[in-house]
């Protein structure tokens, strides 16, 4: 089944789906900060939800607890969960020129990625959730975050635009094949919240088409976790997307995970500022929704949003996903999300002891949840931006001090110095 406009289909029973009543999570109030505009909760409602408009984040608590939630679903469940896809016009695409030369492409399309069970490839997996008492499918990443327990995916996996309506019942399985005989190797994991931009709440707009998922318990623990990057370039950037398509054929059945090897090629205007990043080839549908976008050697940096290929087939190959910028920063960093981790920093090399000449050089390096930034400290003199390559120039003798700290994009500074001690003896002959 795929989506009617932007958000999913009434269920095949004609049920009427509850309407969303706005609330927030018990813990939330301290949270959001003194003056933070919320909506009150409904007594009775079925979850509690938050729309905050100034922080450009929406979400809502699930209306099953987690245990119960996980015990719902049956193998047989996950495979008739049906895709989830949006349908879109590309009337008023492709008004932007395009990104690449055509000529710095390594892409080279679909492949089936071998024993997805090894790290880094068990973080990408499959999302089932439900509407009233029909059930839909997804793809999603596990991304590092505080917490370790958060699961990147599409905003219309986690709500539903037509109905005004969160999802309910959803897990997420990582390296999920169906078919098999071990069609969960590292079971099945129930959420407790999730997430998305408010811009998409309200309007549908599919540049704001993300959603996160809040696992109940510590997913990293097990599967481990892709980095997140914010504001990248897109001209000519390579990416491998992974997800769970079933479209346009065999092998692509939903029960296998596929993976693209594909470059940016354009940015969409028709969806509005941040314009989605369209990358090809990859002709991934249905089911593919949420799936990552993984570049720079393992960050997630888009997830699949939609395509143009029912209603332009000439552009089958391309996929669609937004630009991670402010608005998906937003969503990463929301309190109950968690955003980054610390980061941390060394001196991985440089120069030792005692140096002849008034030059030194030295690499930095660290660990964090996004790519780092650095920050040095020559002396007593104030700090200033430097590079993981870093030389210090016209060095008067003497005894010096270089201390450097990491940063992150969300801002996120390393919790302690790395320093590194020196003596210049004087100019070298």
């Amino acid at each position: 089944m795929e989506l009617s406009g932007r958000g999913l289909e009434r269920g095949a029973y004609g049920l009427p789906v509850r309407a969303v009543i706005l609330g927030l999570f018990m813990f939330l109030p301290a949270l959001a900060g003194p003056g933070a505009p919320v909506a009150s909760a409904a007594p009775g409602g079925p979850a509690a939800t938050v729309r905050m408009a100034s922080s450009g984040v929406a979400g809502s608590s699930l209306e099953t607890p987690p245990d119960d939630a996980a015990a719902s679903w049956s193998p047989r469940d996950f495979r008739e969960a049906e895709p989830v896809e949006p349908q879109v016009s590309a009337e008023a695409a492709f008004d932007v020129p395009n990104l690449g030369d055509g000529g710095a492409s390594a892409a080279d399309g679909a492949f089936l990625p071998a024993d997805i069970q090894q790290y880094p490839l068990r973080t990408h997996g499959k999302i089932f959730f439900r509407l009233g008492l029909d059930e839909f499918a997804c793809s999603g990443t596990v991304v590092s975050s505080r917490g370790r327990n958060i699961v990147f995916t599409a905003g219309h996996c986690v709500y539903d635009t037509d109905t005004a309506q969160y999802v309910n019942q959803l897990v997420f399985v990582p390296a999920y094949q169906g078919g098999q005989p071990n069609a969960e190797p590292f079971g099945v994991w129930p959420a407790t919240a999730v997430f998305t931009s408010s811009r998409y709440v309200e309007t549908g707009q599919l540049s704001h088409d993300i959603g996160v998922v809040v696992l109940e318990n510590r997913i990293e623990d097990t599967t481990g976790a892709r980095r997140i990057a914010f504001d990248l370039n897109p001209t000519n950037r390579q990416f491998t997307i992974y997800g769970y398509p079933v479209k346009p054929g065999p092998p692509y059945d939903g029960e296998t995970m596929i993976g693209c090897r594909s470059q940016a090629v354009n940015r969409d205007s028709a969806e509005g500022s941040p314009f989605p990043i369209a990358a090809g080839p990859c002709d991934m549908r249905g089911g593919s929704s949420g799936g990552g976008w993984i570049t720079d050697g393992g960050y997630l940096n888009s997830v699949v949003s939609y395509g143009y290929c029912e209603s332009s087939p000439e552009l089958c190959g391309l996929t669609f996903g937004p630009y991670f910028g402010d608005q998906v920063k937003n969503v990463y960093t929301y309190p109950a999300v968690g955003g980054s981790m610390t980061p941390t920093v060394t001196i991985q090399s440089g120069s030792r002891g005692r140096i002849r000449g008034s030059t030194a050089s030295f690499r930095l390096g660290g660990s964090g949840s996004t790519p780092l930034s650095f920050r040095c400290r020559l002396d007593r003199r104030s700090d200033f931006q430097c590079g993981s390559r870093t030389t210090l120039r016209r060095l008067s003798r003497g005894s010096h001090l270089l201390r450097v700290y990491s940063v992150d994009q969300t801002g996120r500074t390393s919790a302690s110095l790395a320093a590194k001690r020196f003596i210049v003896t004087g100019s070298r002959r």
